[in-house]
This record gives structure tokens, sequence and C-alpha cells, in this order.
């Protein structure tokens, strides 16, 4: 029925890894760049969360315009990943295990879906 080819699998595979690394990239700064405070209580950290998430969800999606729930995915699992590394390096700075992961969700995966179908309505 559908013809895909070994090349194109790799491609993809690989290209949704660079959208989960980029992912990570963005989640990990306010967590790298915290001086003695807790960056979930910074505004500043959710510019740079939602923000970076969403422009890069945009720009990949209008570079690779199919299948963009894929990417989009790929770029919003990035930052609850990181946490979930943040939560095992330093368990006792998150006492709210799960609802710290919960709300990673919540901020990271409607602006990567929004920015990834907002960048393929502009190709």
């Amino acid at each position: 029925m559908f013809r895909v080819s070994y090349r194109q699998l790799v491609k993809d595979f690989l290209f949704g890894g660079l959208c989960l690394c980029l992912g990570m990239l963005l989640g990990s700064i306010p967590l790298l760049l915290k001086v003695g405070t807790d960056p979930f209580d910074e505004p500043s950290s959710y510019g740079i969360w939602m923000g970076g998430i969403f422009v890069v969800s945009g720009l990949i999606s209008f570079l690779k315009e199919n299948r963009v729930w894929r990417w989009a995915l790929a770029v919003g699992l990035g930052f609850p990943i990181v946490v979930v590394l943040a939560i095992i390096l330093h368990p006792d700075a998150y006492s709210l295990f799960p609802l710290t992961l919960a709300f990673s969700f919540l901020v990271a995966l409607p602006p990567a879906f929004a920015g990834a179908y907002i960048g393929k309505r502009f190709v």
C-alpha cells in the first residue's frame, strides 16, 4: 500500500532526534542559569520555555511541513525530559515530583503544537 524507503525513515528519525535535542536545549537553559532561585518561580523562565518552544516548532514545521505533529511532539517532549533529569540529579529540590512533571507537560506541549501548526500555515 504505502512504500516508505529506509532512507526516508532514517532521515525522519534523525530529524526527530534533532527536534528533541532542541527542545531539551530550550528546556535546560533556565534550569542551568538558576542562581539560588527556583526557575519555576521566575517569569523569564516561562518566556524562554514557551516562547522558545513556540518559535523552534514554527521554524521546524516551516522547513518540513509534513507530519508536523511529530516534530511538535519531539520539541515539546524535550522540556519534560529535562525536568525528569533535573529531578533525578537534585531530588531534594523538587518535593512535588508528579505535579512538577505534569506542569512541565502543560508548559511545553501547547506552545509546541501551536507553533508547529502556525508555522505550517505560513508555508
